[in-house]
C-alpha cells in the first residue's frame, strides 16, 4: 500500500513539475521567439579563407562549380593525393575548384612555411589548383 501511495505521489509531483516548467516556458509573456536569437544565416560563399599567398579567396567567383575542400599535408600518408587532385582538377577545372587547406594540428605532418609548402605542392606534384594558407581546425 505504502508503495503505491509514494509512487502516486512521485507520479504527481513529476507531472506538476514537468507541466510547470513547459507552461512557464510555453506561455510566458516574456518568451522570445528561438529564431530571433539565432545568428543570420550565412552562405558557404562568405567563408573567409586566404590563399597561401595571403590574398583572400572569394569563393563566390566559384559559383557554378563544385567546391572540394580538403586538408592537405607534406608528411601525411596520404600525401600522394595531391597527385590525384591535381589530375582530377586537370580534367575537370571547368566543373570543380579544389583549394587545398595545409594542417599541422595532426602529428605535425606540415610544418612548412608558406613558401616551402607552395614549393612542394608545386616542384613535388605539379599543383594548380588553389592551396590556401596553413589553418588550425
Amino acid at each position: 500500500m505504502k508503495i503505491h501511495v509514494f509512487k502516486g505521489i512521485g507520479l504527481i509531483l513529476f507531472i506538476s513539475i514537468f507541466f510547470t516548467g513547459i507552461g512557464g516556458i510555453m506561455f510566458s509573456k516574456d518568451s522570445v521567439n528561438a529564431s530571433s536569437k539565432l545568428p543570420s544565416k550565412k552562405s558557404f560563399y562568405d567563408i573567409g579563407l586566404n590563399d597561401i599567398n595571403g590574398n583572400p579567396i572569394d569563393l563566390k567567383s566559384f559559383e557554378g562549380k563544385k567546391i572540394m575542400l580538403v586538408n592537405v599535408a607534406s608528411r601525411c600518408g596520404y600525401t600522394s593525393q595531391y597527385s590525384d587532385l591535381q589530375d582530377l582538377y586537370s580534367t575537370q577545372s571547368d566543373k570543380i575548384e579544389i583549394i587545398g587547406i595545409p594542417c599541422n594540428d595532426f602529428g605535425r605532418q606540415e610544418p612548412g612555411t608558406p613558401e616551402e609548402i607552395k614549393n612542394f605542392c608545386s616542384t613535388s606534384y605539379g599543383v594548380t589548383f588553389t592551396i590556401a594558407e596553413k589553418s588550425k581546425i
